[in-house]
């Protein structure tokens, strides 16, 4: 006998014991299954409720037994039937809990899409289902997050084909899946939101993106910049400012006028952080701001722009009433070589407002690298105007 079927022969013989042993575990598997499903026959909810638990560790072998038990007449049996397909999960476990979405009782629909949501990506088409016909706002929401757990690239347009006739925190859910989608049907979808004409939906886009920001949302954010609802605005400043594009110059210039202060005050400060010069005689006529906030930044943006001849004009905020203006404007100050704001620094820390305190030591420190703590005695004898910038 040739060498080649030596090793078959060799092979089949050791291959037997194995095959007969997993052969025996299956048929031992289904013998189990058949006692616990005829455990679902007894009349005693309580035993068949056990036998669902039971039924739980046998995978999806054990489907087919579970799913029968959602026609269970009790409805804890019923819910845990539910709830035992969602944790073993798998296509054959949507596809059993999904019959039951036409179920009269909208608690019991409810369960069933959350076990959907927890099933996997099988449950897809289902949940996508619940979203178009489901009448329960609840649902559909757990839905939308089922959704975004789940969402992949080149989900975007089964999302926005029943974006429309969801309420608004579902549109919140949904948003954060094509959010998460990250491809270019998923972005363009995101930049037909941002012109929605329902305000919470523009708010929800800006929001969601200005967590984690990525340059491909910039021109969401621009858009969001000029929107005439002012929380649209604002967390698309926040996106701007968080990308430090120099692309977003003149969306970050047209916000340094807006008319809540504190869009203005974050746009002071980024046009600082993008380094553009040609922002300094924009920024130069709010060192005289209505708001302190943003004279604060305004001055410490000019700093970091590098404007020594602005010194004349930064110093006033030295006498701020505003605390905050006059801690950006000693510090912006020493940034163009001019230490008269440490004395005002000094002065602070005996003021009665604890931040304040708090606020002007961590602006000495910084300054002067050195550290005296609250005591303005000896920071005065030191006399920190005599060092350099370290």
């Amino acid at each position: 006998m040739k060498r080649q079927n030596w090793l078959i022969l060799v092979f089949l013989v050791l291959a037997v014991p194995f095959v007969i042993a997993q052969a025996s575990k299956t048929s031992a598997r289904n013998h189990e299954i058949a006692d616990l499903e005829y455990a679902l026959q007894n009349e005693d909810p309580d035993v068949r409720l056990g036998a669902i638990i039971e039924l739980i560790e046998y995978g999806e072998a054990a489907v087919p037994s579970v799913g029968a038990a959602l026609k269970d007449s009790d409805e804890r049996v019923k819910l845990a039937a539910v709830t035992a397909l969602g944790r073993i999960g798998g296509k054959r476990s949507a596809d059993a809990l999904a019959d039951l979405l036409s179920d009269p009782d909208r608690r019991i629909r409810t369960r069933v899409v959350v076990a959907l949501g927890a099933s996997g990506r099988g449950a897809w088409p289902h949940l996508l289902r619940v979203l178009e016909t489901e009448p329960f706002p609840r649902a559909r929401m757990f839905a939308a997050v089922s959704v975004g757990n789940m969402a992949k690239s080149g989900d975007a347009p089964a999302i926005m084909k029943v974006f429309e006739r969801q309420d608004s925190a579902t549109h919140m859910y949904l948003i954060s899946a094509l959010a998460n989608v990250n491809d270019k049907e998923a972005n363009a979808g995101l930049e037909e939101l941002i012109r929605s004409p329902d305000r919470q939906v523009r708010f929800y886009v800006v929001n969601t993106l200005a967590g984690a920001p990525k340059k491909r949302d910039m021109p969401i954010f621009i858009t969001g910049i000029t929107d005439d609802f002012v929380n649209v605005r604002m967390w698309s400043m926040f996106g701007l400012e968080t990308l430090n594009q120099p692309e977003s110059y003149p969306a970050v210039l047209a916000a340094l006028e807006d008319e809540a202060w504190y869009i203005r005050k974050e746009a002071a400060y980024t046009l600082g952080e993008l380094g553009i010069r040609d922002a300094v005689p924009h920024l130069t006529p709010h060192l005289k701001d209505p708001n302190g906030y943003v004279r604060g930044n305004a001055a410490e943006s000019l700093s970091r722009l590098g404007t020594p001849e602005l010194v004349s004009s930064i110093k006033p905020l030295l006498d701020d009433e505003h605390p905050v203006a006059l801690i950006k404007a000693a510090e912006a100050l020493t940034r163009l070589d001019d230490y008269d704001g440490v004395d005002s620094l000094i002065t602070m820390l005996d003021s009665p407002t604890p931040l304040y305190r708090s606020e002007a030591h961590k602006a000495l420190k910084r300054i002067t690298n050195q550290d005296f703590g609250l005591d303005s005695k000896k920071w005065s004898d030191w006399s920190p105007k005599t060092t350099t910038q370290p």
